[in-house]
């Protein structure tokens, strides 16, 4: 069975040239999924005798860790990019905070320059 992810997974290309509606290669990602569609389908013949419902089963189980194995892989694929953006933000937020930091301090001030005001004598 194929998929767009286990067939990048099998050219050893990213996932993301093929992996979603407007990725870069649509026309082989419908061809894909055309034909995963086909060959997802569940038996349409019903079984009679316990050899044909044992092997309908099995087709199933199939079909479905198949269905579970990419399920996975996409939500790995999600949590890192998550965890990506996550520190991205952090980055972000502490450059902010160093800009406005350095936007408070006084114009005249010499960095690493600490002048002491003279204190008035009465």
């Amino acid at each position: 069975m194929s998929n767009p992810t286990t067939v990048s997974i099998e050219a050893g290309v990213s996932r993301t040239l093929i992996g979603y509606d407007k990725c870069r290669y649509r026309n082989v990602r419908q061809a894909i999924c055309e034909k995963d569609a086909a060959a997802d389908q569940l038996p349409v013949r019903v079984p009679t005798d316990m050899r044909a419902i044992n092997e309908d089963l099995k087709q199933i189980n199939r079909i479905l860790e198949q269905r579970l194995r990419v399920s996975i892989s996409e939500q790995a694929a999600m949590l890192n990019r998550m965890q990506k953006l996550e520190n991205e933000y952090h980055d972000k937020a502490a450059e902010i905070k160093r800009i406005k930091s350095r936007a408070d301090r006084s114009h005249n001030e010499v960095v690493g320059l600490h002048v002491v005001r003279p204190v008035d004598k009465p």
